[in-house]
């Protein structure tokens, strides 16, 4: 469905935004958090490829269980929220052991948000404006990474700045994930149903001319 309102392309382009600047502005800076709290190398590997590879596996068998079960919106804002909360709290984390269950479980509950929305936008637009939404992410992780790599420092209170960004960015996102509604389809089927209506109207005529030549 390629013709919506505008409404619709300004919720999607701000949710993409702020949702791929929470994690421009922290993923990319994790690893120099993970040396600046004194981890070992071989632990920061460790760490910074649980996202990736949590999202290969998980990413597909939640989504497969918001499509069982048509929770879209639901699966999709408690991941969200869980996750985002969850990678927030590791600024207040030192030991390494507790640091590896926010980050698997982190990634583990993040995995479907951006099947989930990337499915519902082209659902919405279709594929030939998805490009054009989908860039506002692009653009805003490019941005947002250099913010995030200008504040981070040697010290604390840079990466405080960081994670204040990405709770920012989250909450933000947040909003137009409601605003959004994943689980709302009434805007993809509202020119099905226009059409179904105008041809129920087109054949009232059809027949309305028959019964006439008939008399």
């Amino acid at each position: 469905m390629e013709n919506q309102p505008l409404w619709v392309y300004r919720k999607l382009k701000g949710l993409y935004f702020f949702q791929f600047g929470a994690m421009g502005c922290l993923f990319p800076v994790l690893p120099l958090f993970f040396e600046w709290l004194g981890y070992r190398k071989s632990e920061i590997g460790v760490l910074t490829s649980l996202r990736p590879a949590m999202s290969f596996i998980f990413g597909p068998s939640l989504s497969l269980l918001a499509d069982s079960y048509s929770i879209h919106g639901v699966l999709t804002m408690t991941c969200h929220i869980v996750s985002g909360t969850m990678i927030y709290c590791m600024k207040f984390v030192t030991a390494y052991k507790t640091m590896l269950v926010l980050v698997l479980f982190g990634a583990i509950i993040r995995a479907p948000v951006s099947m989930q929305m990337d499915a519902h936008t082209l659902l919405l637009v279709g594929g030939k404006n998805y490009g054009i939404v989908r860039q506002y992410g692009a653009i805003s992780y490019g941005i947002l990474s250099f913010a995030g790599g200008y504040l981070t420092g040697n010290h604390a209170s840079s990466f405080n700045k960081v994670f204040s960004l990405w709770a920012i960015c989250c909450v933000v996102a947040a909003g137009f994930f409601f605003a959004v509604d994943l689980d709302d389809k009434s805007n993809v089927h509202d020119k099905d149903r226009q059409a179904g209506i105008d041809q129920d109207q087109n054949l009232d005529v059809v027949v309305d001319l028959e019964l006439e030549l008939d008399q």
